[in-house]
């Protein structure tokens, strides 16, 4: 199954709950501008790298598996 984009920002938001951040403290701690970032999670946008940096400084690794 494909990701879609309700379910990304599903997992993006629980993620934020887990490691006990708001978007707007995440893009603070990372030296990101807020609004362009949001868009990016929002629209499901953003890029695999840009996004394994983020979640791998809070002990977290994106996993590409086989279906």
């Amino acid at each position: 199954n494909i990701m879609t984009k309700e379910e990304f920002k599903i997992m993006w938001k629980k993620w934020l709950v887990e490691i006990g951040k708001s978007e707007t403290e995440l893009c603070k701690e990372q030296g990101l501008k807020q609004q362009t970032f949001n868009a990016k999670t929002r629209n499901a946008t953003i890029k695999y790298i840009e996004l394994d940096d983020i979640v791998s400084q809070y002990g977290y690794t994106i996993e590409i598996r086989k279906r």
